[in-house]
């Protein structure tokens, strides 16, 4: 696999919005649906982003992901309409961001999330 640049890693980000993203995290049995509504560039965010918050399941939200283009990271921002509310995440690598993200219908994300993970969620963090 070729190392990410920035340039590569914002066409892969702006390649998949709009699709459909769903989030397990098994060890609290999260399950987030959500449309990703597109790309977000920031220069200098890290002083604004605390710890990870869990959203709950079954939680409607709209999630823009954002690309930090120092580190090559992507953030993910959701949006909660019901009460107004903005949880943001911290940073995790392009390459797991694109575990996450699948077109409607797709079983690969099904297939990895009934295998046992290899690693502890906060490991990404």
């Amino acid at each position: 696999m070729t190392p990410w640049t920035r340039e590569s890693a914002l066409r892969w980000i702006e390649g998949h919005a709009n699709r459909e993203i769903v989030l397990r995290q098994r060890s609290s049995a999260l399950r987030v649906q959500g449309i990703c509504k597109g790309v977000e560039h920031l220069d200098a965010c890290s002083a604004h982003y605390q710890e990870c918050e869990l959203i709950p399941a079954g939680v409607d939200v709209e999630v823009t992901l954002c690309f930090h283009a120092e580190t090559l990271a992507v953030h993910m921002i959701a949006y909660h309409p019901q009460s107004g509310e903005v949880t943001l995440s911290m940073p995790i690598s392009v390459p797991f961001a694109e575990l996450l993200l699948h077109e409607p219908g797709e079983s690969a994300l099904d297939e990895q999330a009934q295998k046992e993970p290899t690693f502890s969620p906060y490991e990404l963090l």
